[in-house]
């Protein structure tokens, strides 16, 4: 009888859902009760998204007592169910709402998350994928191979230097100033596809390239310029080339020989300037500068002939390009010619015309040499002391 009152004693403090154990003063052993709560949890909330394309799926965890009592989803498709119904991942083809219940004796209690089914276009492309055009041109790249009613949601993100105007279209004009790849990412709810697909715009391009393989010659060295398109796709036929020298037009043709053999001191640049111009109107230049360096001479202002190999003779030297020594004339002080030689190698080592020694003294030397290309070189003239 005791025992009934007490029950009736703590009926209004058994409307809690959780568990929980009293204790009676008529006896000392604990009795428990469980009452089941009215929710079911769930970790994602009422609508949940996954990329599908990506291979992905969605990881549901769900939450209710008794844990011995299972979890029935439905539909089941598309889903993988472990821990009692607990553990759910989520991977339908298309967007499913789907529903979790578990039944207690206070009734079946449900909870729904719709999960979306997030995909991207599997044959996406940009079109054009390779284009050729003029410097200055403007190409519309479009994104094609899916129907945008299909894809609602679709973000698009283009990147490559040149894009005029908005980068989040699904278009793009661009402009680049030279050979440029352009990419697209695209997004499309919780899909991501960094490089969806890129697309190549070659701009056309001139070159001049220089056999040999310089632009510091010395006169008298040959030098062909030739053009050089890119991409090398092009047809160089198709192009009508003209050179200018100086602003001044000195050829026609895919190449050009300079003309080396020029009168100047020291070096001299040459500026050149081609062109070139297509049967469509597209018209392209390059620059080329083409250094002429004359050869130099030095002469020492003593020497020892005293046969230590250190110094022993008097001669032309040679510090840059390529010379031809044409005569060598030695004179005392008197005037008197003391040593003279056309060999292109010769060189005085201190004894007259007769093979004797000289003594020590200052003698004037006059030599005569010409450049690679044969054009004679102002004479040189200058003291050369001997010391024995």
């Amino acid at each position: 009888m005791n025992k009934i009152l007490w029950l009736l004693f703590l009926i209004p403090f058994l409307t809690d859902a959780t568990a929980k154990t009293y204790f009676s003063n008529v006896s000392d052993k604990p009795f428990s009760t469980q009452f089941f709560g009215d929710t079911l949890y769930l970790s994602v909330s009422d609508t949940a998204r996954f990329c599908f394309a990506a291979g992905d799926s969605l990881e549901i965890s769900a939450f209710a007592e008794p844990a011995t009592q299972p979890i029935i989803w439905s539909p089941t498709t598309g889903l993988s169910i472990s821990n009692n119904g607990r553990t759910v991942l989520a991977s339908p083809s298309i967007s499913t709402l789907y529903t979790a219940s578990i039944s207690t004796p206070s009734g079946v209690f449900s909870k729904s998350v719709f999960v979306i089914s997030d995909k991207l276009p599997a044959n996406f492309e940009v079109s054009p994928a390779t284009k050729t055009v003029c410097p200055g041109d403007t190409v519309r790249l479009q994104t094609a191979g899916f129907a945008a009613a299909d894809f609602p949601e679709i973000k698009f993100f283009w990147s490559g230097a040149g894009i005029l105007g908005e980068k989040t279209n699904g278009f793009a004009l661009v402009s680049p100033t030279e050979t440029t790849e352009f990419s697209v990412k695209i997004t499309n709810g919780s899909c991501v596809l960094a490089d969806a697909d890129d697309a190549k715009i070659e701009v056309i391009s001139l070159s001049i390239a220089c056999d040999p393989d310089t632009n510091r010659i010395e006169p008298g060295d040959p030098l062909i310029l030739t053009a050089v398109l890119s991409p090398s796709s092009l047809n160089a036929t198709n192009f009508d080339f003209e050179w200018f020298e100086a602003g001044k037009k000195v050829g026609d043709g895919l190449a050009f020989s300079v003309e080396t053999s020029r009168n100047f001191e020291d070096s001299i640049t040459l500026k050149y300037r081609l062109t070139g111009i297509d049967q469509n109107g597209c018209k392209v230049s390059s620059q080329k500068d083409v250094i002429l360096v004359n050869p130099i001479v030095k002469f020492p202002n003593a020497f020892t002939p005293n046969g230590d190999q250190n110094n022993d003779t008097f001669g032309m030297l040679t510090l840059r390009g390529n010379t031809t020594l044409l005569s060598l004339q030695i004179f005392n002080r008197w005037g008197e010619i003391v040593f003279e030689s056309t060999d292109p190698k010769a060189r005085w080592d201190g004894q007259n015309l007769n093979g004797f020694d000289l003594p020590s003294d200052t003698y004037i030397f006059l030599v005569s040499w010409q450049r690679k290309d044969g054009a004679l070189q102002p004479i040189e003239k200058g003291g050369i002391t001997l010391l024995r």
